[in-house]
């Protein structure tokens, strides 16, 4: 052998030695190769090590060599998502910084740009600087980063850490609120870089703005645990930092974390299953946390939840996956518990991702590849059994957020839980459309998802919809909006987003595409968005004020519990007959959502015990009552626009639904008989309505009459118009000055030359004052 040539032979003999450097505890300098003066250095550019993270396709390579206290470097950079900004004179800078601290530059690089302001490259002979010796202990101690400025990204689009080319692997953790298993509301972030030399692994970084203190003397602060991503596990190495003095901000040098990993430790790592955590004085369980990964071009993560599905599934399930893009190859890890039956491995296998945006149920694209536990509730996705080398296809699907893990138990076939593959953001939200979530609540059949990922003050929002009763036409009517306001109230709107039709045949079917949609939004607005007091709406054709909405509320996010009727007794029998101003309440058990939401109570009557769309003669959001209150004259008024006449009695059905402005619980029914008996000054026009009201047309459907009511608090102009489902006006039944009280329309069905209509759905629409009212109805021949 001859030892002055064979380079593999010194590897060996320098992971040996560094190996027992570090356990004499001596301080350890990068590698370098016996016989020559240089040590050389890399580093791995990608959006998710910048802080707060880019969502990006643009990656890079950077070599860097010390030559004595000289640095060469060379490189290159691709796919970046908007022009390199020439303007700005220093769009590539070295800076010094730990991972996950902003520092200051050190060296301006020259970067050979090409002509697609996308790519470029950095020659050596253009980058060559002289060090000082601050400069060069902070290269050595993992401290200097590599960051390329954007025209759309001042602050960077991607940046990466300077670490030991020498290392046998480099590794990277991103640590947010977001990464959590349970809810944090936290904006800290924070990265550590990890290097493996042998069984030696160093560790460095940093991490900023706790809720809480930092205090390693009475919290368990910082420590690598074991656990896939959505395992909580054991915690094996505990970390050491440098805290500055408000104690919600630190940095792990690298020569006080530095340790030898056990061959379980070594394993896991390999296996992407150790995490790191950090609690504080403010959450005890952890504030941010992050799995710790190879380093890697782009990082994915979703959160497994039964409110994600279309439509949703209440369970205890839950899970997370992450997905590391490296190259071509995917390499998805996480786990998966508490599913209500075993795994539906005849799906398939049970575990897959699918094609589809959030809302939508697409076919199956990749089958995952889990480990099942005995009782098969929960499994793991081991990094090793699930690589997958992606098409150019499938790859931009995943930077277009049309990428979900779904995971199939034997009672949920089509998927108990599910969750988005959304690039990494400090928090992640989720919010379920439909006309039930409105303020007015409403019977429209339909229904989507929406999703955003929060990064800084930045917010991208995706998802679909579809089934809607009117025509999503952005040239008109159609609209999808970011509005702030509580789940108890409208609000206003803070962008409107970028949403299309799914095709032009496809016009009651509409998605919310990731392109366009990125807004950068107000701290206070940011706040807002955590407490859960933002919302998408979608108007439509039918609905131009909104025909679905969803509250946008922090992952994981589960139904409020169920609130059972309280009054009347079931069965019980009640008559109306008295005083037209006699009291008429219903009551139900108070609820609690297990997220901490404000719980909003919907009471419905129907005529089925089914409460089907067309049954539902009362269904309104009361907010936080736990009472129904009217009096006998509106009872009697619905009475007898469903045809019951005096000295007759039907059976009516009610439920209280809880809701948190997303998902929704619906109580027990309970039954009860209403009997219509003589109520006195019913007509009387000293008692008037407190306020507009458009009741539900009677019958529904109807053929070829139908009757619609609404009462007036004081004298109005009034139009009460009919619209098809694409918003053409086909009738105008009122158009005048009416006085204050209760007024009944019939309509034969026909249009404004009095021919008779086709069947279908119909909505009729009261202008009023103020008040604007749509309802639908349906015509059946």
């Amino acid at each position: 052998m001859n030892f002055a040539t064979d380079q593999s032979y010194f590897n060996k003999i320098k992971t040996t030695l560094v190996a027992v450097v570090v356990m004499m505890g001596l301080v350890m300098l990068p590698s370098q190769n016996f016989g020559q003066t240089t040590t050389e250095f890399e580093a791995r550019l990608s959006g998710h090590s910048e802080v707060p993270s880019v969502a990006t396709q643009g990656h890079g390579m950077i070599s860097a060599t010390l030559d004595g206290d000289s640095l060469y470097v060379s490189g290159s950079f691709a796919d970046l998502e908007s022009d390199y900004d020439v303007s700005a004179g220093a769009s590539s800078e070295l800076y010094i910084g730990a991972a996950g601290m902003q520092g200051n530059s050190a060296f301006t690089l020259t970067a050979d740009v090409n002509a697609d302001m996308r790519s470029g490259t950095f020659a050596e002979s253009e980058n060559r600087f002289e060090l000082t010796s601050e400069q060069k202990a902070a290269l050595q101690a993992r401290e200097l980063y590599v960051n390329i400025k954007t025209e759309g990204h001042a602050e960077g689009e991607i940046r990466g850490q300077l670490l030991d080319a020498g290392a046998d692997a480099h590794y990277e953790a991103v640590l947010s609120a977001g990464s959590e298993t349970h809810k944090s509301e936290s904006r800290a972030e924070g990265r550590v870089v990890a290097e493996l030399h042998g069984d030696s692994l160093i560790v460095s970084g940093g991490f900023a703005d706790l809720e809480g203190e930092y205090n390693a003397t009475l919290y368990e602060n910082a420590k690598i645990h074991f656990g896939n991503a959505g395992k909580n596990g054991d915690a094996t190495i505990e970390l050491t930092a440098q805290t500055e003095a408000d104690a919600k901000a630190g940095v792990f040098a690298s020569s006080e974390n530095r340790f030898e990993l056990t061959a379980d430790e070594k394993s896991a790592l390999q296996d992407q299953a150790l995490y790191v955590n950090i609690t504080s004085s403010a959450d005890s369980d952890g504030e941010i946390r992050g799995q710790i990964i190879p380093r890697a071009d782009a990082y994915f993560q979703a959160k497994l939840s039964g409110s994600a599905q279309a439509p949703s599934v209440k369970t205890d399930a839950s899970g997370q996956v992450v997905a590391v893009l490296r190259g071509d190859s995917l390499i998805v890890s996480g786990t998966y518990a508490n599913l209500s039956s075993e795994l539906n491995t005849d799906a398939g296998g049970g575990a897959h991702l699918h094609l589809g945006s959030a809302g939508t149920n697409g076919g199956v694209d990749i089958a995952l590849n889990a480990e099942s536990s005995a009782d098969m509730k929960a499994g793991t996705f081991m990094a090793a059994e699930n690589r997958f080398e992606l098409t150019a296809d499938q790859k931009a699907s995943l930077f277009t957020r049309e990428y979900y893990v779904n995971v199939h138990s034997n009672n949920y076939a089509s998927g108990e839980i599910r969750g988005q593959l959304l690039p990494k953001s400090q928090m992640y939200f989720h919010g379920s459309l439909s006309s039930r979530n409105k303020i007015d609540p409403d019977t429209s059949a339909g229904v989507g998802d929406v999703v955003a990922e929060l990064r800084g003050n930045t917010i991208t929002v995706t998802g679909s919809f579809y089934d809607v009763e009117g025509e999503f036409n952005v040239e008109s009517s159609g609209e999808a909006r970011l509005e702030a306001g509580s789940t108890a109230e409208d609000g206003e709107i803070v962008t409107t987003l970028n949403a299309m039709a799914r095709s032009e045949t496809e016009v009651h079917a509409g998605v919310i595409v990731e392109e366009s949609n990125t807004f950068t939004i107000s701290s206070d607005t940011v706040e807002m968005l955590i407490d859960g007091d933002l919302f998408v709406s979608v108007a439509t054709s039918a609905y131009t004020e909104g025909e679905l909405r969803a509250q946008l509320l922090l992952q994981p996010n589960h139904a409020p519990d169920s609130s059972d009727m309280t009054a009347p007794a079931d069965s019980a029998l009640i008559t109306f007959e008295g005083e037209a101003s006699s009291e008429f309440s219903t009551s139900w058990e108070v609820a609690s959502d297990p997220d901490g939401h404000e719980v909003q109570y919907i009471f419905q009557m129907s005529t089925d015990a089914d409460f089907s769309a067309d049954a539902l003669i009362i269904n309104e959001n009361v907010g936080t009552s736990l009472t129904f209150t009217t009096d006998y004259s509106a009872m009697v008024s619905m009475l007898d626009s469903i045809g019951v006449e005096s000295g007759s009695s039907t059976m009516l059905y009610t439920r209280v639904v809880t809701s948190d402005g997303s998902e929704r619980t619906e109580g027990e029914s309970s039954a009860m008989e209403a009997e219509r008996g003589t109520v006195t000054d019913i007509n009387n026009e000293d008692k008037l309505p407190e306020s507009y009201t458009l009741q539900d047309n009677y019958p529904n459907p109807f053929n070829p009459t139908t009757t619609i009511a609404y009462t007036l608090p004081e004298q109005s102009h009034v139009t009460l118009t009919i619209y098809n489902a694409v918003g053409q006006e086909i009738a105008t039944l009122v158009n005048s000055e009416q006085s204050a009280g209760q007024h009944r329309v019939e309509w034969r069905a026909t249009d404004q030359l009095d021919e008779q209509l086709s069947s279908g759905v119909y909505f009729y629409q009261i202008q009023a004052g103020t008040f604007n009212k749509t309802k639908k109805m349906v015509l059946m021949k």
